[in-house]
């Protein structure tokens, strides 16, 4: 597998494209499709994605986390790995209401063999959800990831997903960042949730550590800025659901130095494709299970409620924005049939 490395040669495994993947449903029976899950496995398996250091992590939120059962989590974990079978790493999400729970979601994913662990912050209450005020209280979620750590011993990415702030976005200041990767050696990558100017500041923090921690873009619609300011060891998206290969692309023609042939594919498409998908925050989720559908690696966008249907409208534009951009999609039939039946 390729393997990062840093000035001095030392290998940097976790700088990879982690690809947040979703999770099919049966559009009749809302149960998860273990057929789908492993055909869309197994589309993260070509060779050139292999090559340029695939990785999944399943049970990301934008695999509706939130939304599965204990049991449910577990069995993708499983079908995942049966799937993969070593080619690639695999990191499992855990998240739960209570920390008990999250730890075993942790265990969980061990036991099946996963390589490490998504860790995504506590839910539930507004004291430690919108209102968690992270810089005076890190304890929060170092409490969580130190459970995490000592149940399980694997290595950790951290999605630092917070209640909005204007520095920052909806990531983790650099203060309770820093504390947290001081105090666990296993936390090895840092996914990138936040707005440009916060993407900088935790970068720059990082890259004055004594230790590397992996940077991993997630915004796609920042990958370009990224990859020109050297705060992109990788990245943990769920993008790679319907833009993958053009993605990596774009990737490739940055690192080898053609950067007047990555500023084309950014600006043929690319670009305009994920400003799309990420212009409201209130359907990105639904927006990266849509392209996959559209992508035709899922046989439906469907999601499990609460998460509300994709509009009729919304589709027609991610269609179009994706054909623009050079991706495949589904033919009219399907895609008509499909906007008939899954879309308000």
């Amino acid at each position: 597998m390729q393997q990062s490395k840093t000035a001095a040669g030392q290998s940097r495994p976790y700088d990879r494209h982690y690809v947040a993947m979703v999770t099919p449903f049966d559009a009749d029976t809302l149960d998860v499709d273990e057929d789908a899950l492993r055909t869309l496995v197994r589309s993260y398996l070509t060779d050139q994605l292999i090559a340029d250091g695939i990785a999944i992590i399943v049970n990301a939120e934008a695999g509706e986390s939130l939304y599965l059962s204990r049991a449910e989590m577990q069995k993708s974990v499983a079908i995942t790995l049966e799937e993969t079978q070593g080619r690639i790493p695999v990191f499992a999400g855990a998240i739960a209401l209570r920390t008990e729970d999250i730890v075993q979601t942790a265990r969980d994913a061990r036991d099946e063999g996963a390589d490490g662990i998504f860790a995504m912050p506590p839910i539930g209450s507004a004291d430690i959800t919108l209102n968690w005020d992270s810089i005076g209280y890190p304890e929060v979620f170092l409490d969580v990831l130190s459970a995490i750590d000592d149940a399980v011993n694997l290595p950790l990415i951290v999605h630092p997903t917070v209640a909005p702030k204007p520095k920052y976005g909806v990531g983790l200041p650099v203060e309770p960042s820093l504390l947290i990767v001081s105090k666990i050696d296993n936390v090895v990558g840092w996914k990138m949730t936040y707005s440009w100017e916060g993407w900088r500041a935790i970068g720059a923090a990082f890259r004055n550590m004594d230790r590397h921690i992996s940077i991993l873009g997630a915004g796609a619609h920042k990958f370009h800025e990224a990859l020109a300011y050297d705060l992109l060891d990788g990245t943990a998206t769920a993008s790679f659901c319907y833009a993958q290969d053009e993605m990596l692309e774009h990737v490739r023609a940055y690192q080898r130095g053609d950067t007047a042939e990555a500023l084309r594919l950014w600006t043929s498409g690319l670009v305009q494709l994920h400003s799309f998908v990420y212009s409201e925050p209130t359907r990105l989720h639904i927006r990266y299970k849509l392209g996959a559908w559209i992508h035709g690696t899922i046989p439906n966008p469907v999601m499990r409620p609460p998460m509300p249907r994709p509009r009729r409208a919304e589709a027609i534009a991610l269609r179009a924005a994706m054909q623009a951009a050079n991706i495949t999609t589904i033919d009219d039939e399907h895609f008509d049939d499909g906007l008939q039946k899954f879309t308000s």
